[in-house]
């Protein structure tokens, strides 16, 4: 369990998650227009919230990388000093 947590940080959980709910929706729209002609407006919405998200996770992790700024850890507080 260890290396799990090692392997997979709740960073790359986060994204994960976002991008297998985004496929499963976009596949899910695409069946809907095969079998419909139409998506609904609600489906849209969904959508474009979970494309939105990604690429806001991914711009925010290129310009965490950019600027180099470390994550403070649960047990720090922002000026890094342990509590």
């Amino acid at each position: 369990m260890d290396a799990l947590k090692k392997l997979v940080s709740l960073e790359e959980k986060r994204v994960s998650t976002l991008m297998v709910s985004m496929l499963v929706t976009l596949a899910f729209s695409l069946l809907m227009y095969w079998r419909r002609g139409d998506i609904s407006a609600n489906l849209v919405n969904v959508l474009s919230s979970l494309i939105l998200g990604v690429v806001g996770v991914s711009v925010a992790n290129m310009v965490n990388s950019v600027w180099g700024k470390e994550e403070t850890k649960p047990d720090q507080n922002e000026s890094g000093i342990p509590l």
